[in-house]
C-alpha cells in the first residue's frame, strides 16, 4: 500500500506539470492514477485491515458494505479502462495519416474520461442494491452480492417437502400453532395412511381447494430402526440407510449453514424409484403448472447440465473434498468439505 500510494503520488506529479497536464495522454494517466489510488484506499486497505487485525467493518453496517464493495468494483474497472484510453491516444498520434493524429486533442480526452466514468459508475450501481451481509457459517459473515446458486433451492414444483420422524409428529402439530411466523399460516394435520401434514398460508386456507393452494409445505413422517429409516408415500416407496444420512453434516443452502445427509449423491441413488439416476450431469425439468397437478408428472426433459452452466451457477467437486460453486468460468465460492 504505501509503495504503491508513493508511486501514485510520484505519477500525478509528473503529469500535472504546466507544461505536460494539457496533453491528451497526461489527462489518461491521471485519471488511472487516481483511480489507481482510488482501488488502494476502497478495497486493499480494508483487506489489510480485516486480514492483519481482524478488523471488518463492512459486515458491521450494510451502508458500509455496499459502499466498499461498489468502490472496489468501480476503480478496479476504471484502471484499466483510462490505460485502454491512453493507448488509443497512442495509436491516433502516431498514426501516418495526419487527420487521424488530429484527432488526439484534449477535448475528446475529457470527454472520453468523463463519459466513461459516468458509464461505469452506473453500469456498476447494482452493486449497491444487490450487496448483502450474508453468513456462510457459525458466526462467520461476509460482505458480497447476495447469492442465487445451486447451494440453494432450486424450484421444481410448487412445495416444499419434509421428512421429520413419526414420533415428532404431534409435537410438531401441537407446537406450530404457538410459534410466532412472518405471516399467517395454516397447518392441516397429517395422517400416515391418507396423507402428510400440509402448512398453507393462512389466506388460501379457506377460498381455494386444497389441492390449487400455492405454495405450501409438504411434512411426511418416517419410521426407523438400527440400520434404515423409510416412508411410504402413494408414489414410492424411500427405504434409505441410515449411514447414508447420519452423522448429519453441515452444507451451504443460501445465505444459511444447515444440517445435511452425510452422503447427499447416495442418498439420491437409494430413492425408489430413483428420482435422478445421474444427478451431477444430467438437469431435469418437467411441465407444470400450479393449478394442474397431473402435468407436472410427465416424463422430464432431460439435458446436459454443463450446457446451462453459462447460465447457473452448478458446483465442482475435486477428489480432495473441495467444492466451487462456478458460473460461465467464474469461481463465485469455495468451500471444504
Amino acid at each position: 500500500m504505501l509503495m504503491g500510494t508513493v508511486g501514485c503520488g510520484i505519477n500525478l506529479i509528473v503529469f500535472t506539470r504546466k507544461n505536460l497536464r494539457k496533453n491528451p495522454c497526461s489527462i489518461y494517466f491521471i485519471a488511472y492514477n487516481v483511480a489507481n489510488l482510488g482501488f488502494i484506499y476502497a478495497l486493499l486497505l480494508s483487506a489489510t485491515m480485516e486480514e492483519g487485525y481482524n478488523i471488518d467493518v463492512s459486515i458491521q453496517s450494510l451502508i458500509i458494505c455496499r459502499l466498499r464493495l461498489y468502490t472496489g468494483i468501480l476503480f478496479d474497472v476504471l484502471s484499466p479502462f483510462y490505460l485502454i484510453l491512453a493507448s488509443i491516444d497512442r495509436i491516433l498520434v502516431t498514426s501516418q495519416d495526419a487527420l487521424v493524429r488530429q484527432k488526439s486533442t484534449r477535448r475528446l480526452a475529457l470527454l472520453s474520461v468523463i463519459g466513461g466514468t459516468l458509464f461505469w459508475i452506473l453500469f456498476q450501481s447494482h452493486a449497491l442494491v444487490l450487496t448483502n451481509i450474508i453468513q456462510v457459517g457459525p458466526n462467520l459473515f461476509v460482505c458480497y452480492f447476495q447469492p442465487v446458486r445451486h447451494w440453494d433451492i432450486i424450484p421444481w414444483d410448487r412445495d416444499f417437502d419434509f421428512f421429520v420422524p413419526k414420533n415428532h409428529k404431534e409435537l410438531l402439530e401441537r407446537q406450530f400453532p404457538i410459534e410466532q411466523h412472518e405471516m399467517s399460516l395454516y397447518m392441516r394435520p397429517g395422517n400416515l395412511k391418507h396423507g402428510p401434514t400440509k402448512i398453507f398460508p393462512e389466506s388460501e386456507s379457506k377460498v381455494i381447494p386444497s389441492t390449487r393452494r400455492y405454495p405450501f409445505i409438504d411434512i411426511f413422517y418416517y419410521d426407523e430402526n438400527k440400520t434404515h429409516i423409510w416412508d411410504h408415500k402413494q408414489c414410492c416407496h424411500h427405504n434409505i440407510s441410515k449411514s447414508v444420512v447420519f452423522p448429519l453434516s453441515i452444507r451451504p443452502l443460501g445465505s444459511l449453514w444447515l444440517p445435511a445427509p452425510r452422503n447427499p449423491f447416495d442418498y439420491f441413488q437409494e430413492l425408489h424409484p430413483p428420482l435422478f439416476s445421474h444427478v451431477e450431469s444430467e438437469c431435469h425439468v418437467r411441465g407444470y403448472a400450479a393449478n394442474i397437478m397431473k402435468v407436472m408428472f410427465k416424463p422430464p426433459m432431460i439435458v446436459q447440465c454443463k450446457t446451462l452452466s453459462r447460465m447457473y451457477p452448478f458446483v465442482e467437486r475435486t477428489k480432495n473434498n473441495i467444492e466451487r460453486l462456478i458460473l460461465d468460468g467464474e469461481v463465485l465460492q469455495t468451500m471444504s468439505t
